[in-house]
C-alpha cells in the first residue's frame, strides 16, 4: 500500500467525501414541484405602495416605505406601462402591415381611376416620344455622335 505522501495514493476516499458533501448540501428545488412553480414575487414594498393590506396570522407587523423606494416603484410602473403601450402599438402596426392598407376599398371607383390615370400617363409619354421623333426628322434635334471607342461609364478623352 502506498504511503501517505505518495504521488500514486488512491483518490477514492477523496472522491467519496466530495460526493457525500455535495449530496448533503442544500440543493435547489426541482422545477417539477408545485410549490416551486414560477409565481409572482411577493413584495411587501409593492404591497404597501399599492395599498394592499398585509396580514400575517402569527403577529402584527407594521410595514413602512421609504421615499426612495416609493419613487423607484413609481418609476418602474411608469416604464412598465410605457412598455405595454409600445407593445400594443407594435401589434397594431404589425396588423396594419399584414393587412396591407387600412383604407376602405370602394367597389367600382379605384379600378376606373387607376385606368384613367394610366391612360393619361400613357398619353403624356406617347406625346413626348413623338415630339422627339418629329424633332429628329425635322433636323432641329442635333445629336453629335463621337464614339471613338469609348465604353459606357468609362473615361473619354
Amino acid at each position: 500500500m502506498p504511503s501517505k505522501n505518495s504521488i500514486n495514493k488512491p483518490k477514492d476516499n477523496i472522491i467519496r467525501q466530495r460526493k457525500s458533501l455535495r449530496r448533503s448540501s442544500v440543493r435547489p428545488v426541482s422545477k417539477d414541484r408545485v410549490e416551486s412553480s414560477d409565481k409572482p414575487v411577493k413584495s411587501t414594498a409593492l404591497a404597501v405602495y399599492s395599498g394592499a393590506t398585509l396580514r400575517s396570522a402569527k403577529n402584527l407587523v407594521q410595514h413602512t416605505l421609504s421615499n426612495k423606494r416609493a419613487k423607484k416603484i413609481e418609476r418602474n410602473q411608469k416604464y412598465a406601462s410605457a412598455r405595454k403601450l409600445n407593445t400594443d402599438q407594435l401589434l397594431v402596426d404589425l396588423a396594419a402591415q399584414q393587412e396591407g392598407s387600412m383604407d376602405i376599398d370602394l367597389e367600382g371607383k379605384p379600378e376606373t381611376t387607376s385606368k384613367k390615370s394610366s391612360k393619361i400617363q400613357e398619353g403624356v409619354v406617347r406625346n413626348a416620344l413623338w415630339a422627339v421623333v418629329e424633332d429628329a426628322a425635322a433636323g432641329t434635334f442635333n445629336v453629335t455622335v463621337s464614339g471613338d471607342g469609348t465604353t459606357l461609364g468609362g473615361p473619354s478623352f
